[in-house]
This record gives C-alpha cells, sequence and structure tokens, in this order.
C-alpha cells in the first residue's frame, strides 16, 4: 500500500477582510460623529439650565430681602410713591448701592444699618451677585401701589415686579440675543 498524504483545505475563517474593516470604520465614526453632536446639544442645555436656575435663585433671593425689609419695599413705596430709590424700585444701575467690600462701611452683615442702609446693600450685593453669575447679568425691579392712589389704611398693597436679564449664548440665539425673565410678587 502506498502512504498517502492526505491534505485538508480549509477555508480562511479566522481573519477580516479589507471591505468588512473599512464598514466596520464607517459604523464607528457615524456613531463617534453622533456622540459628539449629543454632547454639544447636551452642554448648550446645561448652560440654558444653569442660566434659569441662577435667575430664579436671584429672583427669590431679592424677593425674600424685599419681604425681611418691609417697612421700606412696602411703607416708603405707599407714602412716597413709586420713584427710582423708593423702597426698593431700581432702574438697572449698579452703581447707585453700596456693597459688601473690604474697605466698605456700608456692610449690613457686620455692622447694625438703617432699614434704607439694608436696601442699599441688599441691592448692591445683588448687581453684583447678577454681573458676577450670568452674562451679562442685570436686573431691575418695579413696583405699583395698589390702590393708586393709596388709602393709606392696612389694606394697601404693593406689587413688585423682579426682571432679570442675561445675555444668550450664539447657539441660542433666534430672534434675540437677550433674555429676560420677569417675577411678581406683592406684600
Amino acid at each position: 500500500m502506498m502512504n498517502q498524504k492526505t491534505i485538508n483545505t480549509y477555508p480562511l475563517t479566522g481573519g477580516f477582510t479589507l471591505i468588512e474593516i473599512l464598514v466596520t470604520l464607517l459604523v464607528l465614526s457615524i456613531g463617534m460623529l453622533g456622540m459628539a453632536t449629543l454632547q454639544s446639544q447636551g452642554q448648550q442645555y446645561t448652560f440654558t439650565a444653569y442660566a434659569r436656575t441662577q435667575s430664579n435663585m436671584l429672583a427669590y433671593e431679592i424677593m425674600d430681602k424685599i419681604r425681611l425689609n418691609q417697612s421700606v419695599a412696602k411703607g416708603d413705596v405707599i407714602d412716597n410713591g413709586i420713584a427710582v430709590n423708593t423702597g426698593y424700585i431700581i432702574n438697572g444701575r449698579s452703581d447707585l448701592f453700596c456693597y459688601y467690600k473690604a474697605d466698605n462701611n456700608c456692610n449690613c452683615a457686620d455692622n447694625n444699618c438703617t432699614n434704607t442702609q439694608l436696601r442699599d446693600y441688599d441691592l448692591g450685593n445683588w448687581y453684583v451677585r447678577l454681573a458676577e453669575t450670568l452674562p451679562g447679568g442685570n436686573g431691575n425691579i418695579i413696583a405699583r401701589r395698589i390702590p393708586e392712589p393709596p388709602t393709606l389704611t392696612v389694606a394697601d398693597q404693593v406689587r413688585y415686579t423682579i426682571s432679570i436679564s442675561y445675555d444668550l449664548r450664539k447657539e441660542e440665539q433666534e430672534n434675540e440675543a437677550i433674555k429676560t425673565i420677569t417675577w411678581v410678587m406683592q406684600i
């Protein structure tokens, strides 16, 4: 008998072809581009949520300050009208008020202040926080006596309207470059 060598032929199943590798790279590239887009949109929505949250916090902060200092916030407005620098009425100028600095004497956190000085201190700090927290942050507070003219009784009320504005990022700008949010409170 003759010795026969058996040669087994196997198909190439252990490797990848060049086409399979290119298809895999294409699928991975599309997936990575999609993830990059989601990351970019996520950052945009995060900033929008951050700015809105900071606006809410700053508005509620000044509303609490107004409620705590009602002799100026309500009484001064009812007695003296609704001009700027009456009560907590302001026109968007932070240079009108003092705020805490190490060299400043109007620090009502450490010193005894009158109600008017406390108002100036509250508004000055609020303006500084607006500018530090929000891009282009600014605020206005107006008041309206209810009823007008006041009856000078306990039933008289003051309605405060607090507006906070900040600059929008370029990605968020559609019809406007500035976002303004308004809150209303009555004391």
